[in-house]
């Protein structure tokens, strides 16, 4: 309920105000209605039903001030009698009667309202019903509505008698109405009456006009004036007189004793002026100007008109920037003017106050003429040195390294780029250097596989294979147990400059830290000599998850040996050898029938009991066997030390000579079956795993498909990083 009240309140507060009219008389003794509105209705007391005798009722009807109350009889039924004696209705406005009625209808001695609408002078109305003591016949009195209607004060005068509501403009609204004054007179406390008052009037634009009041009519006596034009510093005034220049002027004192315009600006002063010749421009060389103008009690002159523009102060002009350019280009530059400075392409803009570089860069002039700071300078883009590549250079080696110049990537000896490239960089605009293959990605270096610095000249046609020489099989690992003197435990091949891959049966008894390649090695009893060679402990052995000698024979004879430490350097006698490679899922090189690989090794060159391994490392060429004569040849077999035959798998493939002769044999497994493709690529195709015996007649040697396991050696190295 507390909520509705102050909702209501300012709904009532907005209700039209109502004065009652207070009249007092004969009416006062009935019963008073006050009624107040915009709009409305009366009715006799009873209406629709008769009305009572003896009745005395007065209605007050009052509208709001700047309204005339109006009324209109809407039901008009009273008792009929000569000059109505008897019942009667009287309308009134303060001490003014305008009618009385009664009866049904108008004719001699009584008068009824009809359609009459009946307005009062002003914004009240009153109406007063008197009965006798008795009427013959049931009357049923009246109805009657009210309504507000405007007053147009600007035709017809104010509620005051003043024949012009406003001394200048008037305009009128519904219940009220407003005055304003014409240029350089203000409005009196009355609200009606215009004075002058010329003085405090402040502009603040860049430009416009300034009169005399009243201009181009006679300017008012009796003035004071003073305009103020006041602007943003920096901007600087200049006044022109236009049209016509009359002020009032003494017949013989030149110093305008009567009427006078004066003008004050930066310390400096102009007039007073008065007569009838246009005054010359005046450059004030400031942002603010005074202007004073003063009139007697007499004269009839119309004054004057000056009209005002204004201009920046002027900064000094700028030098034309050296790889750059600036916008917009002028031949001044004044206040708030602004310069965007931007360098060619490859240059740097460099900000002249502190050396900082910036993208670009915006001068403004400023209010005491001066530029907001220094101009800039453009210097050529720096990418700076290239990066230096691991196994790689640059040529030159100290390159420039400025915009647009080129540096090429090399790769070391034994080394190529990882993706295809022309290694030539160039340093672009963003201070990059950049490839159109490459983008901003420099180039990496990876050993070069399969292409031995010197490859074999000779093919051994020899039992026991043919001494290898340096370089011939930078792949071939040798590897030992317990240190890098310790006992020939089989061989091995470098993949990448990480891995070395062998058969699972050859390290599958020993922990990591107890196995030591030797890479570079041409004697193994010497694998240090000329410096050649380099040896490393093994920090990861990966035994391939389906190798189960005990179930499956040597089924996934394959393991991974990560080497420790760094990556393994590249030389003439050290790089890696290729595996087979897919493409679009198919496998190349393939493993062909009598086509001839390599198998390189010190394992033993005779298969005679007693044999010991080669000293150097021998290598010998042999044919690859078709699948069936290979299963016929070796599956099934007993074999020494094993307490169940041979299984041959579709992961194992055969080479060797059907009449013996050449053959890998004990020291040399997991050591590489390579082939040569194009005469100078070579691959890995099988590791040395198991055979029946050594170089025998129809007994071929089994090596495990490198083929078979690309997915999983990818695999694992990329997990164990």
């Amino acid at each position: 309920m507390r909520q509705l009240r102050l909702l209501l309140l300012p709904l009532l507060l907005l209700l039209p105000q109502c004065t009652p009219s207070g009249d007092n008389g004969e009416e006062a003794l009935g019963e008073v209605h006050d009624v107040c509105g915009l709009h409305g209705s009366i009715q006799s007391p009873g209406y629709p039903g008769p009305y009572p005798d003896q009745a005395l009722h007065t209605w007050h009807i009052s509208v709001p001030s700047g309204y005339r109350a109006r009324l209109q009889f809407a039901h008009f039924d009273l008792e009929t009698s000569v000059k109505c004696q008897y019942d009667y209705v009287k309308v009134s406005a303060g001490n003014e009667s305008l009618d009385n009625f009664c009866g049904q209808e108008s004719m001699d001695g009584e008068h009824v309202p009809g359609n009459q609408l009946i307005v009062a002078s002003g914004n009240s109305i009153n109406v007063t019903l008197r009965t006798d003591f008795s009427n013959e016949e049931r009357f049923t009195g009246f109805k009657a509505y009210f309504t507000a209607v405007d007053i147009n004060e600007c035709v017809e005068g104010d509620a005051g008698g003043n024949e012009q509501a406003c001394q200048h403009n008037c305009y009128n609204y519904p219940g009220g109405f407003h005055c304003s004054c014409r240029y350089g007179y203000q409005l009196d406390q009355d609200d009606r009456t215009c004075t002058v008052e010329c003085s405090g009037q402040e502009f603040t634009e860049r430009r416009g006009e300034v009169t005399s009041p009243e201009y181009p009519r006679p300017y008012p006596r009796a003035l004071q004036c003073k305009f103020t034009l006041r602007l943003e510093e920096g901007y600087l005034l200049t006044l022109n007189f236009r049209d016509t220049f009359d002020v009032e002027i003494h017949p013989e004192i030149k110093t305008c004793p009567y009427d006078s315009l004066t003008i004050r600006s930066g310390g400096r002063q102009w007039g007073p002026l008065c007569g009838r010749s246009l005054p010359d421009p005046i450059e004030t060389k400031s942002s603010v100007a005074e202007i004073v103008f003063t009139s007697d009690k007499s004269g009839d002159n119309t004054g004057w008109r000056i009209h005002y523009t204004s201009e920046g102060i002027a900064c000094p002009g700028v030098n034309a920037l050296g790889n750059g350019y600036f916008e917009p280009k002028q031949l001044t530059y004044r206040f708030k003017d602004a310069i965007v400075f931007s360098c060619d392409t490859g240059y740097k803009l460099i900000q002249g106050e502190n050396g900082k570089e910036a993208d670009s860069l915006r001068m403004t002039c400023l209010n005491n003429g001066t530029w907001d700071r220094m101009p800039p300078t453009c210097k050529i883009v720096d990418c700076g040195f290239p990066p230096l590549i691991v196994h790689g250079y640059t040529d030159p080696f100290f390159p420039t390294t400025t915009y647009k110049e080129k540096v090429t990537f090399e790769c070391s000896d034994a080394y190529r780029f990882t993706t295809p490239t022309d290694g030539v960089f160039t340093c672009n605009e963003s201070g990059h250097w950049t490839n159109p293959l490459d983008r901003e990605k420099i180039p990496t270096c990876e050993p070069v596989c399969g292409e031995p610095k010197h490859p074999i000249e000779q093919v051994a046609r020899i039992v026991g294979g043919y001494p290898a020489r340096s370089g011939n099989f930078p792949w071939q690992a040798l590897i030992r147990k317990f240190s890098h003197r310790g006992g020939l435990q089989g061989g091995g091949s470098l993949i990448n400059d990480r891995w070395i891959i062998t058969a699972a049966h050859v390290v599958e008894d020993f922990l990591p830290h107890e196995i030591f390649i030797t890479l570079g090695a041409l004697n193994q009893k010497l694998p240090n000599s000329k410096g050649s060679t380099e040896t490393r402990t093994v920090d990861k052995r990966i035994m391939h998850p389906g190798y189960k000698p005990n179930e499956t024979f040597f089924d996934n004879d394959i393991a991974l040996l990560r080497l420790a430490g760094d990556p393994v350097s590249m030389t003439d006698t050290v790089r890696p050898i290729c595996l087979p490679k897919v493409t679009e899922g198919r496998v190349a090189p393939v493993l062909v029938p009598h086509h001839v690989g390599f198998v390189s090794g010190w394992g033993h060159t005779k298969a005679q009991i007693g044999s010991t391994t080669s000293q150097v490392l021998k290598y010998v060429e042999l044919p690859i066997v078709e699948d069936n004569i290979c299963m016929e040849t070796n599956h099934d077999k007993s074999v020494q030390y094993y307490t169940h035959n041979t299984i041959v798998t579709g992961n194992m493939f055969c080479a060797g000579y059907p009449q013996g002769g050449k053959d890998a044999c004990q020291g040399d497994s997991g050591g590489p079956f390579t082939i040569v493709v194009e005469g100078k690529f070579w691959y890995l195709m099988g590791l040395v795993s198991w055979g029946i015996s050594c170089a025998k007649a129809d007994q071929y040697g089994v090596y495990t498909r490198v083929d078979k396991y690309l997915d999983w050696l990818h695999s694992e190295m990329a997990k164990n990083k």
